[in-house]
């Protein structure tokens, strides 16, 4: 550290760079030496070199390093820079036979894609290369696990650890990219990211002239401080002195970037744009742009490209999108980005079709594509633009940037959202541009889908899904509260029936995979079952299907002793009077019964908890209610429906 110039580090020199223009824009009577010595005051007073440690876990070596030198040691190596902290060997430098394995599957598995949709969707041989792409894939998402798991030959921790972080830290480069150019949602965190954001634009490559009205310094400076986490007032007389110093053109390119509505007003926009939706009769997939307009459409997004998007990355990327609310991307799943085009749809409607007759006379459904696959051709350019930079920025080898893409797959006509994560249930209307008809309805996450609920009771779900959420005009909330009190009605007579359609199906394992079996329901409710049923009993671990009683205590089960006195007798000295303390402060809350018993034994009825068990299944329902507004209460530990709308 002592020989070390600070001043000449690569990290240094750029902080230099960057503030030095930042300054002189802002004081143009200022001379560089005087800019150059203040700056090296700023860091002499101010830095502080922090130490880490790098380790080779190839030759097993270990080095203490300060991060100038880190930062030094990068842009002469340039190393792949992947997640959580980890740097791989240039891909030109070494061969990765890891690497050129997983290649070779996804290559394989984009030839077994493209070969599967030439085929119809319910033929023989779309499944069979279905099956062959969906094996790549498995594949491809088996070395990922085994890099994981330490008792495999690919185990490498550091490895694992670096996929899972590089794919969040994608998915936020990609997230935020939408969100700026398509809602105009980014934030600042301090003045010094917007003076680097108007300097990044000012640096840009300028290759189209357009006759831009002026936008004023006022109206500039009014939109940046809107764009702010935290708009302190010392932010305000420097940042007036920067926009003052400005060139118009630079004004107006600052003022128009990741304000795509705005700048879409623009005659030359709006002609075009108009130009290039009459002239298209149908436009279904926008990876396959109409021939007679493609000049145009790429004209379009020359313009956006150059005046609209803004290709540099935002700081902690990951945790905005944790924490910051979106515009554009409702859903991330992870690769995927869902992206709302009604704003853009709603817009080009007011702008543009309102002003034609010709279009306003068109099909609405073809209008509808035409619209929106006009954007999404666009933004397949942008984010791809978007990717391709941020592959150099981590020095991946140029031949394999391209391997970083996003396309658009799927166009949803409604899509429901939770407040959880990876929650929804989505319309399809056209996959791969091709048009689904009816549309296909897929819900994703939700607590009635999972293995937990009764396969009568995921279909009515579906049901309420597909006829009164997903393919009406209007939702009739009413109409689903009254389905949701007729499905108690349904679920209480199937009880009273002795059937077994709304019980708990559970998997039960062996005592000694639990910590404290006895504290398990599953383990309770064998337990009661094999103690009234000797001659019956249910090994573990076995498969079984809960019913849920009210047989707590002895006096509970009294008329049992005259009308059963067998079962009585038998719950009464192996639960209630069970050397287990656990078992017989509990009594019994539920019985299992064995798959190959048809219906809920006789006995039972009188006990049964009605109510707890129609409310177990309402309440995997509850989070689509919410999705719709509609407020679950909370009452002795359980959640219900009510009639009230959160609006």
């Amino acid at each position: 550290m002592a020989n070390l110039n600070i001043h000449s580090t690569k990290f240094v020199k750029n902080w230099k760079k960057q503030n030095k223009d930042i300054l002189l824009s802002m004081h143009p009577d200022v001379s560089e030496e005087e800019v150059d010595k203040f700056l090296d005051k700023a860091v002499d007073y101010n830095i502080k070199v922090r130490t880490g440690e790098i380790y080779n876990n190839y030759n097993h070596k270990k080095q203490r390093v300060n991060l100038l030198q880190l930062v030094d040691w990068y842009h002469h190596k340039k190393p792949i820079v992947a997640g959580h902290g980890c740097l791989f060997m240039n891909h030109a430098l070494e061969p990765n036979p890891a690497a050129r394995m997983q290649d070779n599957f996804m290559i394989l598995r984009k030839q077994y894609k493209n070969k599967m949709y030439t085929f119809p969707e319910d033929s023989y041989d779309y499944g069979v290369f279905n099956r062959m792409q969906n094996s790549e894939k498995i594949s491809c998402n088996s070395w990922y696990g085994c890099s994981g798991a330490s008792i495999s030959t690919f185990y490498n921790l550091f490895t694992a650890s670096s996929t899972t972080s590089s794919a969040q830290g994608l998915i936020s480069v990609a997230a935020w990219a939408f969100e700026g150019f398509m809602g105009d949602n980014f934030r600042f965190i301090d003045l010094d990211e917007c003076f680097f954001y108007m300097e990044n634009i000012k640096k840009e490559k300028r290759k189209i002239k357009m006759n831009l009205k002026a936008v004023s310094k006022e109206k500039l400076l009014d939109r940046l401080s809107k764009h702010f986490y935290t708009l302190k007032e010392e932010y305000f007389e420097p940042l007036v002195i920067y926009v003052d110093n400005l060139e118009q053109e630079d004004i107006n390119r600052i003022y128009y970037k990741n304000n795509l509505m705005e700048f879409s007003l623009h005659p030359e926009i709006r002609t075009l744009l108009n130009y290039i939706i009459k002239n298209i009769d149908t436009f279904k997939d926008p990876n396959k742009v109409p021939k007679n307009v493609k000049e145009d459409m790429d004209e379009l997004w020359g313009y956006y490209n150059e005046f609209v998007l803004y290709n540099n990355f935002w700081f902690s990327k990951i945790r905005r999108l944790k924490e910051d609310t979106r515009n554009s991307v409702h859903v991330i799943d992870t690769d995927s980005c869902f992206v709302s085009m009604n704003p853009w749809y709603e817009f080009v409607n007011k702008f543009i079709i309102s002003y034609d007759d010709t279009l306003l006379n068109r099909d609405k459904d073809e209008m509808k594509f035409i619209i929106i696959n006009t954007m999404c051709y666009i933004l397949a350019n942008m984010i791809n633009e978007i990717l391709l930079h941020y592959g150099k920025t981590v020095n991946i080898p140029e031949e394999y940037r391209g391997r970083l893409n996003m396309k658009n797959e799927f166009f949803f006509s409604r899509i429901i959202l939770a407040s959880v994560k990876k929650r929804y249930i989505t319309s399809m209307r056209l996959k791969e541009g091709h048009e689904i008809y009816p549309e296909k309805i897929k819900v994703t996450g939700q607590d009635f889908m999972k293995s937990s609920t009764r396969e009568e009771t995921k279909k009515f779900f579906i049901d309420i899904c597909k006829e009164k959420i997903m393919t009406v005009d209007r939702i009739d909330i009413p109409d689903i509260l009254r389905t949701l009190e007729d499905f108690e009605t349904i679920i209480k007579d199937s009880l009273h029936n002795k059937e077994k359609n709304f019980l708990t199906p559970k998997s039960v394992k062996e005592l000694e995979a639990y910590k404290d079996p006895y504290r398990e329901q599953g383990v309770r409710s064998i337990i009661a079952w094999n103690i009234i049923y000797t001659d019956n009993t249910i090994e573990l671990p076995g498969k079984v299907d809960m019913v849920k009683v009210k047989m707590n205590t002895l006096d509970s089960i009294s008329d049992l002793e005259e009308k059963e006195p067998i079962i009585y007798e038998r719950i009464k000295k192996g639960i209630f009077e069970s050397k287990e303390e656990k078992i017989a402060k509990k009594g019994i809350e539920v019985i299992a019964i064995p798959r190959n018993i048809k219906r809920i034994p006789d006995w039972m009825l009188p006990y049964i908890d009605y109510d707890t068990i129609m409310n177990n299944n309402i309440t995997k329902f509850h989070g689509v209610l919410e999705s719709l507004g509609i407020q679950i209460l909370q009452h002795s530990k359980e959640d219900y429906f009510s009639n009230v709308i959160k609006l």
